[in-house]
């Protein structure tokens, strides 16, 4: 299949939208994407980034002394709408490397602290919560530490510290650290470990998220 010349010439004007898309759908949960939605991604993040990149170039320009080396123009709309305008490599280099990639951190962000879908919640919009699902809602709150997981099927209980958990929606992974296991049933301690990783189906287990370490560890571990 061969690629023709507007084609190439649309990836190397949209480069900075690609990356700006690959390191959002690196740094941030969610489902797998088709490739329609990579491409609508990349198309709106990238004319985002030059917008950015020409507002950026604006400032500058209004600052005394520094407006003389300052050359408003931006290439790639010319670029992009007139074939006989040559690409300029050195804007998209620039617009890459000072634009895309803290403009992902800054979406990753957003995405990530659940901003548009909190102000909603607030404002009475939506009572979606923006996540996923419940697990990575559960999850991604931000003062948990401290948790149990009972492990119903084995008759077991872990007490430790949450460290990570897994962000892939078909899995059900978690790291624990400084556990404590005990057996579910009685609440026999049966012994400890620096760091537990649990892999279980999500139906076989319960966690509990107790105030606080030292209101669990003086708790009783009961069925």
């Amino acid at each position: 299949m061969e690629i023709s010349e507007l084609t190439i010439r649309i990836l190397l004007l949209f480069f900075p939208g690609i990356i700006c898309t690959l390191l959002v759908d690196s740094l941030t949960i969610h489902r797998e994407r088709n490739s329609s939605i990579f491409f609508i991604n990349s198309f709106v993040f990238g004319l985002s980034c030059y917008l950015l990149y020409y507002a950026g170039k604006n400032a500058l320009h209004l600052i005394p002394f520094v407006s003389k080396f300052v050359d408003t123009r931006v290439i790639f709309l010319e670029a992009l709408t007139k074939s006989d305008v040559d690409i300029d490599y050195l804007e998209i280099i620039k617009v890459t490397i000072g634009v895309s990639i803290v403009f992902s951190l800054f979406i990753s962000w957003i995405l990530n602290e659940k901003i548009f879908h909190r102000r909603a919640q607030k404002l009475g919009v939506t009572k979606k919560f923006g996540e996923i699902g419940v697990w990575e809602y559960a999850f991604g709150q931000p003062s948990l530490g401290w948790i149990w997981v009972r492990d119903i099927k084995n008759d077991l209980v872990y007490q430790g510290w949450l460290q990570a958990f897994s962000d892939n929606v078909d899995e059900n992974e978690l790291l624990l650290t400084d556990v404590t296991v005990f057996r579910n049933s009685t609440g026999d301690e049966l012994y400890k470990v620096r760091g537990l990783y649990l892999s279980r189906e999500r139906n076989e287990i319960t966690i509990e998220f107790p105030q606080s370490e030292s209101i669990a560890s003086n708790q009783e571990v009961k069925r």
